[in-house]
């Protein structure tokens, strides 16, 4: 409970120190308000469970942090899936296979990168 508390005071004064960047701040940046305010207010979960389920591809975190732009829109596809649920499940059991996670709104491009893991 403690520790949802914190994270929840976290994100506030997060949001509250995003208000107040300007234009320019933003665009040295090169995130959208958007961008930060999904970052900011995203689950800590969800990176790690992006992390696992391109695991499964056979993708490490720093293969799929090396293209920025893509970064964000996995993270934003995670963090808005419907099936979290059957993703931690499949998980948590290691059942989780390239084959069967058809579900998982980034399953297309963990495919595709780690048929073509130089970029």
């Amino acid at each position: 409970m403690m520790e949802r508390l914190r994270n929840l005071l976290y994100r506030w004064r997060s949001l509250d120190e995003l208000d107040k960047l300007g234009e320019r701040e933003l665009a040295d940046l090169g995130l959208s308000r958007y961008e930060l305010e999904e970052l900011v207010t995203m689950s800590p979960e969800v990176p790690e469970r992006m992390a696992r389920m391109a695991a499964v591809f056979g993708l490490t975190v720093e293969d799929i942090r090396a293209l920025r732009n893509e970064y964000l829109e996995l993270l934003e596809n995670c963090g808005h899936c419907d099936a979290v649920g059957q993703c931690r499940h499949m998980l948590d059991a290691g059942t989780a296979q390239p084959g069967n996670v058809g579900f998982c709104p980034n399953a297309a491009f963990y495919r595709a990168k780690a048929a073509r893991p130089e970029g």
